[in-house]
């Protein structure tokens, strides 16, 4: 509960103590990326970030490379889109990072991404379009959904970031509103994904602490 006050700027004592390490990896992770997909033939060449691991449909399931559902999440197209996702993934990383822990972030995080590529690929199998995609927006709506933890539990309840959440949820979702290239199916089964994991790890957290008691 500390660190989490620290965070949210509540404390004054060792405001810095705890430090969202995995948070800024992660973001130096898809910059360096993204500096790959321009050095190596610009990120909004379609061509390129399907080259360096986008998701498409059609190599994930026929062509058995599942590494794509993975992959696609750390690559992005175009400058806007990178920086709206870093905005938004340190606008909440850092909260839900102090909040479950490094380990558990990680598995927030990635489940996410994870469900969102999955989502998006039931949905183009029913639509029959295959447009080739990439993006940590999943894994960040993932993240979004598991901040609700935080406005759920009492013991952070009155700390919650609202103003920062709301400029999360417009960086990452205003973008879509009537632009069919927006991957709103990764959006949604992140965000369903985020809270369902978020919500399962908070029940037995506090199923632990009521045992130790």
């Amino acid at each position: 509960m500390k660190k989490i006050c620290i965070i949210m700027g509540m404390e004054n004592e060792n405001r810095q103590e705890y430090k969202p390490i995995i948070t800024f990896a992660i973001l130096i992770i898809n910059v360096i990326v993204f500096f790959i997909e321009t050095a190596t033939g610009g990120s909004e060449n379609v061509e390129n970030v399907l080259r360096l691991g986008g998701a498409y449909t059609p190599f994930i399931i026929e062509g058995h490379q599942w590494y794509r559902i993975l992959t696609s999440m750390f690559l992005h197209y175009g400058i806007a889109h990178i920086v709206n996702n870093s905005i938004s993934l340190l606008a909440m990383g850092q909260y839900v990072e102090a909040y479950f822990g490094r380990v558990k972030f990680i598995i927030i995080y990635i489940i996410s991404g994870i469900a969102g590529n999955l989502l998006t690929i039931a949905t183009e199998l029913y639509t029959g379009s295959y447009p080739v995609s990439a993006g940590a927006s999943g894994a960040i709506c993932g993240l979004l959904g598991a901040m609700v933890i935080l406005a759920i539990d009492k013991r952070t309840r009155k700390f919650f970031p609202v103003p920062r959440m709301i400029v999360a949820v417009i960086l990452v979702l205003l973008p879509g509103f009537g632009d069919s290239s927006i991957n709103e199916m990764a959006h949604l089964g992140g965000f369903i994904a985020g809270f369902i994991v978020g919500l399962i790890m908070f029940a037995l957290t506090s199923h632990e602490a009521q045992d130790s008691i």
